[in-house]
């Protein structure tokens, strides 16, 4: 086989992916830091509540026994008790509602990461596969002493990655005829690219 092999290694779309994805994290990361903060104030807010009501336990408790005067002094602070307990309980509602407002910056941050990643992505890809295509049918005349039957391939080295997290190469099988029609402009590198097998593995 005179097949004609072309390899790149690890394009520089990844460059471009990586400082958009390390923008990125850092917001995420930023946001992670405000979320633990949330934790250790709802902790707290939590351990209050849980004393205010095991203080108003104990004056229910003593109220039934306590004579006039001491029944009045426990209705007063079982009443300022009431109003801190209402005022704990509207600050741990906010700090739910914050919870989940930085949840779903997380979420659309991650979905963002997703999105420039697969954009830049895409964009090399095609920048490639079109300069691939010109690049063929402008100079597919110095293969000219491969036979019809030959193949011209070119692989992408640690061009994305699968299922399992594992970095994958892309190639891409051109045959000689399909590049001689091109050089001589019956197709274009677009159909070139359209004849063109691809596989990744």
């Amino acid at each position: 086989g005179g097949d004609y092999e072309v390899i790149f290694e690890n394009a520089d779309w990844e460059d471009t992916a990586h400082q958009v994805i390390r923008k990125v994290e850092h917001i995420i990361r930023e946001t992670d830091d405000r979320m633990r903060e949330f934790r250790s104030d709802h902790r707290e807010v939590e351990w209050e509540i849980r004393e205010l009501e095991r203080r108003n336990r104990d004056l229910e408790f003593e109220l039934r026994a306590a004579d006039n005067e001491r029944k009045r002094e426990i209705e007063g602070e079982m009443k300022e008790l009431k109003a801190e307990l209402d005022r704990l309980q509207s600050r741990q509602q906010e700090l739910q509602d914050y919870a989940q407002e930085l949840a779903e910056e997380k979420k659309a941050e991650l979905a963002k990461q997703r999105e420039m990643q697969e954009k830049a992505y895409k964009t090399f890809l095609a920048n490639f596969e079109g300069s691939v295509g010109d690049t063929l049918c402008s100079f597919g005349a110095g293969l000219r002493e491969l036979p019809d039957d030959e193949h011209i391939s070119f692989i992408l080295k640690n061009f994305g990655k699968g299922e399992d997290g594992k970095a994958q190469d892309r190639l891409y099988i051109f045959n000689k005829k399909s590049v001689k029609s091109c050089v001589a402009e019956k197709i274009t590198p677009s159909d070139l690219l359209a004849k063109a097998e691809v596989y990744v593995f």
